[in-house]
């Protein structure tokens, strides 16, 4: 997938394209793990 940009709201928050959310079964509700890795934000499903 080619690299996507996406806005940070006011209180922090981004919104995940729904070809993305769509794409790794991602819906409201769904808890993703969050890591900084050097200059890089990694977001996952847990285990």
């Amino acid at each position: 997938m080619a690299m996507l940009r996406v806005r940070v709201g006011r209180r922090g928050t981004i919104v995940l394209p729904k070809r993305v959310r769509e794409q790794l079964g991602i819906e409201e509700g769904t808890t993703l793990e969050l890591e900084v890795d050097g200059d890089k934000i990694v977001l996952r499903p847990p285990p």
